[in-house]
């Protein structure tokens, strides 16, 4: 049985703004060409391989920036779940804001 899924017109605008501009460190990232899949799983699947990918990538930090930027709110980014990243969120921008981050993205 096929399930209906129901997509955000904006959000759909601002994943295809992303991906045409994509920024340099995306294509350096090591989960380019690998299936997007792993990196958004359904809830209970593992996400350890996924982890794994990002644990060893050289622009993970990048990635997590993007992440809780607030551009992605799903999924696994910078090695980190978006439960995990949604902890992150309120104290980084409040750091970025008050100067005592930079923004890496």
């Amino acid at each position: 049985m096929d399930s209906v899924v129901s997509v955000d017109p904006r959000r759909v605008r601002e994943l295809l703004r992303v991906i045409l501009e994509r920024p340099d460190w995306m294509r350096r990232a090591h989960c380019l060409g690998v299936d997007t899949n792993l990196f958004f799983p359904e809830r209970g699947e593992p996400t350890a391989y996924a982890l794994s990918i990002c644990s060893e990538c050289d622009v993970r930090l990048q990635c997590l920036a993007f992440a809780i930027s607030g551009a992605e709110r799903e999924g696994i980014f910078g090695g980190t779940s978006a439960r995990a990243r949604r902890r992150l969120r309120v104290p980084v921008k409040a750091a970025l804001a008050e100067g005592r981050l930079y923004d890496i993205a």
